[in-house]
């Protein structure tokens, strides 16, 4: 799974095995994944509904070209990250043995995973055939439409494993009649039971989704596609000219200030990403040009290595025309002189109040669009 590289996935940077110790190092996705943000907007409207799964959709056909289905998608496993941007994460099954039976599959496994296990005993399928993620993918839809999950909700494994559980589900129009016929009918052909009338690629069903996206849009012009849930800014400071927020990636090793800056600038509209490790932050442009809008260089507990990763970032291609913020500890004022500082790149001494510094990134950004 390392090996894929798609925007609707979270990438994997390392795997590490040693004895009874494991570890899989991935990018930190600042956000909600979907089940917290349903829980929170109970409903969504189909143009939002639709963009989240033309994501999913999307990331998952990355993984079929790759010979890799992920087995395991559902709403806590689908992130909206602050940008509004879908990372699926946890191909956690996508390696299993197929050869497993259902019941040491159910106990390898979360709960959930046992109504992939259900699906395929009744249609007959393989343990790694991509029309069953595109069946939980039009399960996840419905959800975000109607306000309701399809499958009944049970801890009774029999159940669970029931050919009725997915013969029996309620036509999404049923629950939600208002609901446009569009986006109705690719709810019903991605969780058409029998696998042959089913989606036969995420490619496909990603392709309808679009489709359905651009015809909702040109019914609803002006509709909001935003992907915030209510209450999370209070101040339109960080938004740049389109209305949409910007992105500030604070560089800062001391967990205490990394909760203040977080807090402080998402008051004001920003969305912020924080990392401890400089080198990673600017690497991370390389992948990604448009990750961040204004990287933040603390000295405080980093020390020299902040300071000498702010020149870098000056001097790199993939970053070095972003604004960018040195924060010298007040430990640090002698290396005033040794910052590499620019019309877009400031350079602040410590005590410093978080008004100024936001002063300062206003500053920032308006000489980057002069």
């Amino acid at each position: 799974c390392s090996s894929m590289k798609h925007p609707n996935i979270v990438p994997i940077y390392e795997v590490y095995s040693q004895a009874a110790t494991h570890f899989i190092a991935m990018e930190f996705i600042e956000g909600r994944d979907l089940r917290e943000f349903i829980r929170i907007r109970k409903r969504l409207d189909p143009l939002v509904a639709t963009k989240l799964m033309i994501g999913v959709s999307s990331g998952l056909d990355h993984a079929f070209e790759n010979g890799i289905s992920h087995r395991d998608i559902k709403m806590s496993n689908v992130l909206v990250s602050s940008r509004g941007q879908v990372k699926i994460v946890d191909f956690g099954l996508a390696g299993v043995d197929n050869n497993l039976s259902d019941e040491a599959l159910a106990k390898l496994a979360k709960q959930r995973t046992i109504d992939y296990a259900g699906l395929e005993r009744a249609t007959g399928v393989r343990k790694d055939d991509s029309r069953s993620d595109i069946f939980f993918v039009g399960c996840m839809y419905y959800h975000l439409l109607s306000g309701r999950p399809p499958l009944v909700e049970t801890r009774d494994r029999i159940q669970r494993l029931s050919r009725t559980r997915f013969q029996g589900i309620p036509p999404v129009l049923d629950i939600a009649p208002e609901l446009p016929m569009s986006a109705a009918i690719v709810v019903n052909k991605a969780m058409e039971f029998d696998p042959e009338k089913r989606y036969q690629t995420p490619g496909e069903l990603a392709t309808d989704l679009q489709n359905v996206f651009k015809r909702l849009k040109k019914n609803s012009p002006g509709s909001d596609t935003s992907l915030t849930v209510p209450g999370e800014t209070t101040s339109d400071e960080g938004l740049d000219e389109d209305g949409r927020p910007r992105t500030v990636m604070i560089v800062e090793a001391d967990v205490n200030m990394q909760n203040v800056f977080r807090e402080q600038l998402k008051r004001k509209g920003y969305r912020v990403l924080v990392t401890n490790d400089p080198e990673r932050a600017i690497s991370r442009f390389s992948d990604d040009p448009n990750v961040a809008d204004l990287v933040l260089f603390s000295t405080g507990t980093l020390g020299q290595v902040a300071l000498e990763a702010f020149n870098e970032a000056g001097r790199s291609p993939s970053i070095k025309n972003v604004p960018s913020v040195l924060l010298l500890d007040e430990r640090h004022r002698d290396w005033q002189s040794q910052a590499e500082a620019e019309p877009h790149r400031a350079v602040l001494m410590m005590p410093v109040t978080l008004r100024q510094l936001r002063e300062v990134l206003v500053k920032l950004f308006a000489s980057q669009v002069s």
